[in-house]
């Protein structure tokens, strides 16, 4: 049943009820349940096939354009590690030159505080002997 109050849109006509009540189109040949005719369905269905195939592409750029991105952040990285390891190995050997000067220095100290290094010491540089020592110093000639 129709109401007199209608607003036609497109197909079907909307009545005051909020009801929709779908005409007939003669014009349009074999039509379906929604009032649409075949051919307007196959366009439909091609738009949306090509819509289909177009999000597809989108979709394959997107991930082919990350794929891409990733692939150069990791080869940046892989280069960044090299040069992080070279410069790890070369502070490895610094430490463990210092480590043996650290000890070095640290048995000269321990020899510095012996006896024998004080004599040494008084010997060479301040001409001291020992009591019952001859210094012998060799003549300097002109």
């Amino acid at each position: 049943m129709r109401s007199t109050q209608a607003v036609p849109v497109r197909n079907r006509v909307i009545d005051l009820s909020g009801k929709a009540v779908f005409r007939q189109n003669p014009n349009a040949g074999m039509q379906s349940k929604g009032g649409c005719s075949l051919s307007r369905k196959k366009t439909g269905r091609r738009r949306e096939a090509l819509n289909n195939r177009a999000a597809l592409i989108a979709i394959t750029g997107v991930v082919f354009s990350l794929a891409v991105a990733v692939e150069v952040k990791g080869t940046q990285l892989r280069a960044t590690e090299r040069d992080l390891l070279a410069q790890e190995q070369t502070l490895t050997m610094q430490l463990n030159d210092e480590k043996n000067r650290a000890q070095d220095l640290e048995e000269e100290r321990v020899y510095v505080q012996t006896k024998e290094y004080i004599e040494k010491v008084a010997k060479e540089k301040l001409g001291l002997v020992n009591p019952g020592e001859t210094l012998l110093k060799p003549s300097e000639k002109k």
